[in-house]
């Protein structure tokens, strides 16, 4: 997979921009709040239709314009994809190869990245709900099938929620939930499967990339949280729909007091240890970065052996929190092998062999100039 242009129009503080990309290192330096991270953030855009860092596409355009635009060819195994966006008037437009697309479902996978950045060190410290959206962004990218449950999961726990605060003003009977109980069991315990199944395959690849990071000193371990009285994760899908069934039937009353759905993937969480300490709890920053950084660098791997092909990987501002040795054997991970954009504010702490194969973009005031 790879990004072979960009182009952006009003932007954030691009009011215009033409980018040529290298196949494989491109470096992006400046000082802060000249706009490096907000090119990676177009080039994560036109994998989601939507940005890393903020929540509504009205935030993305440059100051006293009205509208922004993004155009982008991208290449993967099959063919070039020319892909267009457009956003003006609370409207958002996109087109691929000229065609226009109807929905963002049929968006995901045609051009997927992995994004890092030190805010990234949610998957480890942050709250569960933002390792669920670790675990549910990266699955979409790659099955546009989990995209589709996930949506159709959501809808019916707004439902069945809603359902419950009508059972309890009396305006609607028990009886009443069993339908949604059914579909609520139906998608849930699908996203269960395929989140276990993504993670039985990160965790080796990440468990040996952390070993590399911390020169074979640490050991992670990934471990599955269910909101569930599950006591082991070997079960068949059937199963595990009745026994989701049997859970929100024992859990009514409980449910009932509270006012929503208390179990579910929509509850559930994973535990991430070094050496068998929780990392959250007692892991060091520079751990839990490592430890962040090596599941990003999994993303890679596992994305590759579901898809045939690496995704474009993204580097923000990471280079520098991390120690030569580390910064070396992450380098060594992703170098000839994977389309890598990293930002940084200079270069100097980067080995000779690094600079003389990598493409060199200086960004200033929004303007990006090639130097080497």
């Amino acid at each position: 997979m790879f990004l072979q242009w960009l182009k952006l129009n009003n932007f954030t503080n691009y009011k215009e921009l033409n980018f040529e990309a290298d196949a494989f290192l491109n470096l992006i330096v400046g000082d802060n709040a000249q706009g490096k991270t907000n090119l990676l953030d177009a080039i994560y855009y036109l994998s989601h239709g939507t940005s890393y860092r903020y929540h509504q596409d009205q935030q993305l355009i440059r100051w006293n314009a009205d509208f922004f635009t993004i155009t982008a060819v991208t290449k993967n195994k099959y063919n070039l994809n020319k892909l267009a966006y457009s956003y003006k008037d609370n409207k958002k437009n996109i087109t691929i190869n000229e065609s226009k697309l109807n929905k963002i479902a049929d968006l995901l996978g045609i051009f997927t990245v992995v994004f890092f950045s030190p805010d990234d060190l949610y998957i480890v410290k942050g709250n569960p709900s933002l390792r669920r959206k670790y675990l549910d962004s990266e699955l979409c990218q790659v099955s546009p099938k989990y995209y589709y449950y996930l949506q159709q999961y959501r809808k019916t726990l707004l439902q069945r929620n809603r359902l419950l605060k009508e059972i309890r003003l009396n305006k609607s009977n028990k009886k009443s939930l069993e339908i949604w109980n059914i579909q609520l069991a139906k998608y849930g315990a699908w996203l269960i499967i395929k989140r276990l199944e993504m993670l039985n395959k990160i965790k080796p690849l990440a468990r040996l990339t952390h070993r590399k990071l911390s020169d074979g000193l640490e050991e992670l371990e990934i471990i599955y949280s269910h909101s569930l009285d599950i006591n082991n994760n070997h079960f068949t899908l059937e199963w595990l729909e009745d026994f989701i069934i049997s859970q929100l039937e024992s859990c009514f009353d409980y449910d009932l007091m509270r006012g929503f759905t208390t179990k579910g993937p929509h509850r559930d969480d994973f535990v991430v240890k070094i050496n068998g300490y929780n990392l959250k709890e007692f892991g060091s920053q520079g751990q839990q970065r490592t430890a962040a950084l090596s599941l990003k660098i999994s993303e890679v791997e596992f994305m590759y052996g579901e898809t045939g092909e690496y995704p474009v990987l993204l580097l923000d501002d990471v280079l520098s929190e991390l120690d030569k040795k580390r910064r070396d054997q992450l380098l060594a991970l992703v170098s000839d092998r994977i389309q890598t954009f990293i930002t940084c504010t200079e270069t100097s702490f980067l080995n000779k062999n690094i600079l003389e194969k990598a493409s060199i973009n200086k960004v200033s005031r929004g303007i990006l100039k090639k130097i080497k």
